[in-house]
């Protein structure tokens, strides 16, 4: 009931008091009006819903930032009488507002129609429920029914294919020298484990399975030709948001795209942020590796209140001397810079991508950036394969003249 049918139903009783105390017919005549409008409206809007079913046809699973897709909606009407116009109200968390259809439905009606969202931000969402909402012609009553279904879906964030980048700058090392435990299947089995929920069937080892009477799993090593992090920044004083474009956005964009071009070319991918969600995702190469890089990406928000300069210095063990670090950050820090600058004082190849809201902010690197360390700068309509196309070439050291040599000769002496 709304507000103005409680004022009908005050004004009602009002009349009739007036009515009954002073026998005035005009008091009787407008009461009569009054209630008549009321019980019309009350029986019209629960007729409006009566034999009415609403069901849509879903997308589930997942999706990317940036796509859109389809949701098929229909309502049908099984009753005798015509339904006025009815407000369709889809809840979904997708795609920001809710969506409001209205329609009419006449006897025994059945009507579809399609509704495009657009995924802006990656995460969790839910799809549905549908509500249909219906009012009387006055405005005095309101009834909804609601269709308890709902599904889940997964925005990961948009991949860029990058084919400019070729080469990565990094040592290479023989095969053998070093190895590392690996999510991802290799042909190095080197130890067994306990059955893990979510361990494919290819890991378990049988032999092991029967002796043991409980399933054991093999434990792959990985040995590094090449291996690369990429460490995400994702804190959250330094984001931006410009309507639907966002510097966490476009970073985790730059940072699935990289780890899928580096795997492609046989490197070794690891993930480092300070998301509250997750901290890392270890070296891995393949299809699989990749689809856990991508949840990790969805699932991580702009909310950290840790410098990543310190996160890099939590996770220096994981680093070797074949190692490539790339960094995705929104700021130039004095703290990131000097941390960045010691790995690559030890022999650690670093790169260094700024994400932007500002195309003009592009040259506000800071200067110990520029020293020693590639770097690139993108935003929101960055041609990513364009600027990152140098990103991992080797870095051209500055060419010797008779001055710099006179130089570096008299401070010798």
């Amino acid at each position: 009931m709304r507000p103005r049918a409680l004022v009908m139903l005050i004004l009602l009783v009002w009349l009739a008091i007036l009515g009954l105390a002073t026998g005035f017919s005009l008091f009787y005549k407008l009461g009569y009006i009054i209630g008549t409008g009321l019980v019309i409206g009350y029986f019209w809007n629960y007729l409006n819903l009566w034999k009415v079913t609403i069901a849509a046809e879903r997308r589930t699973g997942v999706a990317y930032t940036g796509e859109s897709f389809d949701v098929r909606i229909w309502a049908k009407n099984a009753g005798f009488f015509t339904k006025s116009r009815l407000d369709i109200r889809d809840w979904s968390t997708v795609g920001g507002a809710t969506q409001v259809t209205p329609i009419i439905l006449g006897s025994h009606q059945t009507r579809s129609w399609i509704v495009s969202i657009l995924c802006t931000r990656r995460g969790s969402y839910t799809l549905g429920p549908l509500e249909a909402h219906s009012e009387d012609l006055f405005g005095f009553f309101y009834k909804t029914k609601l269709l308890k279904t709902k599904s889940e879906i997964v925005v990961y964030p948009k991949i860029v294919e990058l084919p400019s980048i070729t080469t990565l700058r990094t040592r290479f090392m023989d095969e053998g020298t070093r190895s590392q435990k690996s999510q991802s299947s290799t042909p190095q089995a080197t130890s067994i484990r306990q059955y893990e929920f979510g361990d494919t069937v290819n890991r378990i080892h049988w032999p092991m399975t029967a002796k043991h009477g409980e399933l054991m799993s093999k434990e792959f090593d990985v040995n590094f030709a090449s291996e690369a992090w990429i460490a995400l920044d994702l804190e959250s004083a330094y984001h931006e948001i410009d309507g639907n474009s966002s510097t966490d956005e476009t970073a985790a964009t730059v940072a699935i795209s990289l780890a899928k071009r580096l795997m492609h070319l046989g490197t070794s991918v690891g993930v480092l942020s300070q998301s509250s969600t997750a901290t890392a995702v270890s070296l891995g190469r393949g299809q699989p590796h990749l689809i856990r890089i991508l949840e990790f990406l969805a699932f991580s928000k702009a909310d950290s209140n840790i410098g990543l300069d310190q996160i890099i210095e939590q996770s220096m063990h994981r680093f070797g001397k074949n190692c490539t670090l790339t960094v995705i950050t929104p700021k130039t820090s004095d703290d990131l810079a000097k941390v960045l600058r010691h790995l690559s004082d030890q022999g650690i190849s670093v790169s260094v991508v700024q994400v932007g809201i500002n195309e003009h902010l592009k040259n506000s690197f800071n200067p110990l950036f520029r020293d020693a360390i590639s770097t690139a700068y993108v935003t929101t309509g960055t041609d990513l394969d364009l600027e990152l196309s140098s990103l991992y070439a080797p870095l051209n050291p500055a060419p010797l003249t008779r001055s710099s040599i006179l130089a570096n000769f008299s401070g010798n002496q």
